[in-house]
């Protein structure tokens, strides 16, 4: 068990509590399939087999619920229900802001099948703290305000007569995390590496060594390191609590619960089959997610073809993607500085640009002072000198966007554990 310490640390680096991992995905699931070939219609069949039992079990909603973005794992979702469902029967959304890829790539997948599509502009949601603080109550020591925008959505689209589609872990499993790590320790490395959430600023105190901060994993298994990490520790305590009803993932199955307004939610791609063949998929597949674009275009040829936010927005043979990448890619090597990249990355967020928001908008500011006034009191961050970084940030020195989120999340989460033992 963690102390109170840890947890904080753990949270100023990551944006979540990686203090401790889940057991139950030591354990591979059970699968009927033998002597698998790992190919796209093989994939395909098995994913067939798990849609047509979820629509067999859930039934009598109004609306499948279904939220894309620029990524594979909703719109596979989407074309397995409109291979089951009436276009009236599916609903669509998008939360972002005009301009961001998923925001646009989900528009325009909506509007291709001629679908009812909803479009949530966070950009016009003002940010409280009382809703924030009911927020982290559930959904505790994960990303704010992440959270917030996603429970927002569902309540906002879906009602207590509807399904959620929510494509959870379809990216993890099927190669979107992939990692060639094989001993334990470069496994903690590399896994230490992908959650540090900003850069920007060393939140923690100086010199401190964040690799003690991971729970020890059992070494005899037979899933890779890097999968035990990723589920049992961002998934589980990260993602889950983010996307779906459940305040801790504890293990395989589609059923998450219901939402606080009373939508049940399904995640097709953590149903235990599924999972067992994903977890053997040789590494060769898995990179760069091949057998599963392999499936997604065996299945769905006109969805497979539309822009991606992995291709920047465009297609993959679309000569435009090709030079973003390579703007990219020569910025990341510092071999040129083109102004065009800042607004590339820009495009490539999932929510807001924090940067801008935390120096023009006032609910932001607000947020920020009210977190910073109850860590400064409390005691929290001393080593920090939260008036110059304020000062530094919104005098365009830095940009400390993503840092203000965590430092907000921080005292969110903490003012809600006292305001939970003032209940007891």
């Amino acid at each position: 068990m963690a102390n109170k310490n840890e947890t904080i640390y753990s949270y100023l680096f990551s944006g979540y509590d990686m203090t401790h991992i889940t057991e139950f995905v030591l354990s591979l699931p059970n699968c009927e399939l033998r002597n698998s070939a790992y190919n796209a219609k093989e994939a395909a069949a098995l994913f067939d087999k798990i849609m047509d039992e979820i629509f067999n079990e859930y039934t009598g909603f109004r609306y499948c619920v279904i939220p894309i973005s620029g990524g594979w794992d909703s719109r596979i979702l989407l074309g397995a229900a409109m291979e089951r469902l009436e276009k009236k029967q599916i609903k669509t959304y998008t939360f972002g802001i005009p301009g961001l890829q998923d925001y646009e790539i989900g528009k325009q997948i909506a509007k291709q099948f001629d679908l009812e599509h909803h479009l949530i502009d966070l950009s016009s949601i003002e940010l409280k703290w009382n809703e924030l603080l009911e927020s982290v109550a559930i959904a505790p020591w994960t990303f704010v305000p992440d959270a917030f925008f996603n429970h927002l959505s569902y309540s906002r689209i879906a009602s207590e007569k509807d399904i959620v589609l929510s494509g959870v872990r379809g990216g993890p499993l099927t190669g979107g995390h992939f990692s060639s790590a094989v001993t334990l320790k470069d496994a903690k490395d590399e896994f230490l590496a992908r959650q540090q959430r900003q850069k920007a600023l060393w939140l923690l105190p100086d010199n401190y060594d964040i690799t003690g901060i991971l729970p020890e994993c059992k070494e005899d298994i037979t899933i890779p390191y890097s999968k035990i990490l990723d589920f049992g520790i961002r998934q589980s305590n990260c993602i889950a609590s983010i996307v779906t009803p459940q305040k801790q993932w504890t293990k395989w199955g589609v059923d998450t619960g219901v939402t606080k307004n009373g939508t049940k939610v399904i995640a097709p791609y953590s149903h235990s089959a599924w999972a067992a063949y994903w977890l053997k998929v040789p590494d060769t597949l898995l990179l760069k997610q091949k057998l599963y674009r392999q499936m997604l275009a065996y299945k769905y040829p006109k969805l497979a073809n539309m822009p991606s936010k992995y291709y920047y927005g465009y297609r993959y043979f679309d000569v435009r993607f090709l030079i973003k990448k390579c703007f990219l890619k020569a910025d990341s090597l510092g071999i040129i500085k083109f102004p065009q990249i800042t607004k590339i990355k820009t495009c490539m967020n999932n929510y807001l640009d924090y940067e801008a928001a935390f120096r023009k908008r006032d609910d932001y500011k607000v947020i920020m002072d009210t977190a910073f006034e109850y860590l400064n009191k409390n005691n929290v961050v001393p080593w920090l000198d939260l008036s110059k970084i304020k000062e530094d940030h919104m005098k365009n020195r830095k940009d400390y966007g993503v840092a203000f989120n965590i430092l907000v999340g921080l005292a969110l989460n903490l003012q809600n554990e006292e305001k939970e033992k003032t209940k007891d």
